[in-house]
């Protein structure tokens, strides 16, 4: 919890130096979609759970200075939601009378970062840019649950709750992208960007710990509103 509070303190302290270097400042939304890399491995009655999450959606939104002409600096919040689709057994126990039959429920995150960005122009109105961040970032398991069958004839299907739980942890990111400078005030980006945290851990219902890096590809479309 200190380092969380230390990396936080970071960027509040690291803000208001950005905004005084700034020669130009802008706001910026972004939305698009973002596919786990990794899955979620957690140990239960039946062995261990693997899950099966689909691709969901990214929202993010900050305010950014462009401190120089081809370097800008971002603070960003964004929020990622997925949902579990499946989930299989390795090590499987054998549990008399009923069967595993997959997993369901929702991942979903709030991150803070600070980026900074690296742009290379081309002609006057395309650009490319590089760049990466870091912060922090909270990473929640909701309803985090097996899907059980009884071995019998017409067999209806119950959920059992494993997890729901949520835990901060370092975050950080890298990202490529290209502009299209609409006029002076709005700024079009397409980006790619691969966003990760350090190990999380997480505690099933029972009280077990469990738990590994999150980590995605986003895939996002954003317009930069220039006001000064």
């Amino acid at each position: 919890m200190k380092s969380i509070k230390l990396k936080i303190l970071i960027i509040a302290f690291t803000f208001p130096f950005i905004a005084e270097a700034g020669d130009r400042g802008y706001l910026f939304l972004r939305g698009g979609l973002n596919d786990p890399i990794v899955e979620i491995k957690a140990p239960s009655r039946y062995g261990t759970i693997i899950t099966e999450t689909g691709i969901g959606s990214y929202f993010g939104a900050g305010v950014g200075y462009r401190i120089m002409e081809n370097l800008r600096l971002e603070w960003e919040v964004g929020y990622r939601s997925n949902k579990i689709n499946d989930a299989g057994v390795i090590d499987r126990i054998l549990i008399v009378g009923a069967e595993f039959k997959g997993g369901d429920g929702n991942v979903t995150s709030w991150s803070f970062l600070v980026n900074i960005r690296y742009d290379l122009l081309f002609g006057e109105q395309w650009s490319m840019h590089l760049g990466g961040g870091i912060g922090a970032a909270q990473i929640s398991l909701r309803d985090f649950s097996l899907l059980i069958s009884p071995v019998v004839p017409y067999p209806s299907t119950w959920k059992i709750l494993l997890s729901n739980d949520s835990d901060w942890e370092f975050a950080y990111q890298a990202c490529i992208g290209i502009a299209f400078q609409l006029n002076e005030t709005f700024t079009f980006d397409l980006n790619y960007t691969n966003f990760a945290t350090a190990g999380l851990e997480f505690i099933t219902v029972d009280g077990t710990k469990f738990g590994e890096e999150h980590r995605s590809s986003n895939y996002q479309l954003s317009i930069r509103y220039f006001f000064f």
